[in-house]
């Protein structure tokens, strides 16, 4: 089965302007914490608790349900009837009148150089968060068009990994200079 990282654009809503990028599949959108695409219970009330699914069919194709939500959700302005197949660069509307999003995506899974280099800029407030084990989300206020990233493609946990080794480094360094 066909593996894709997929990034969010949020173009209206309560997270208007923001930009999440995610890794496994099925991704949940709703208000529900179980969702990893969550939008915020008080204030995008047009989304339901678990209103749609981005997933991967049988025969690799990256598509959008509605999980019989209470408004619906569109499609690049057509509401959908059951499975369907989702477009790279196409909008969502997360019920009629709701918060829309723009899913752009690459197949092959884990980080592509844009995100590679994101995740470069730990300091700068961007924020590596796990709403549940099985899926990892790399939230950040905005993707790098650039791609220029000399640690493209590792995985999360490689980039904590280097990350947790460089300040064991720096410690052993400063107390070995202080002795």
């Amino acid at each position: 089965m066909a593996s894709y990282t997929i990034t969010v654009k949020h173009l209206s809503g309560s997270r208007r302007g923001t930009t999440e990028a995610f890794v496994q599949l099925p991704l949940r959108i709703g208000r529900a914490e179980s969702c990893q695409l969550q939008f915020d219970p008080d204030l995008d009330l047009k989304v339901s608790a678990e209103h749609a699914e981005i997933r991967c069919s049988d025969e690799g194709v990256l598509e959008v349900v509605d999980l019989d939500s209470t408004n619906g959700v569109l499609l690049d302005g057509a509401k959908l009837d059951g499975p369907t197949p989702l477009p790279d660069r196409g909008t969502l509307e997360i019920g009629g009148g709701g918060p829309r999003v723009q899913i752009t995506y690459e197949e092959g899974g884990g980080f592509s150089l844009k995100r590679a280099k994101a995740a470069q800029s730990a300091g700068s407030g961007r924020k590596l968060a796990a709403t549940d084990s099985s899926f990892p989300v790399l939230k950040r206020e905005e993707l790098e068009e650039e791609d220029a990233s000399p640690i493209a493609g590792l995985p999360p946990q490689a980039l904590a990994a280097i990350a947790a080794g460089g300040a064991i480094v720096l410690a052993a360094l400063g107390w070995w200079l202080l002795s």
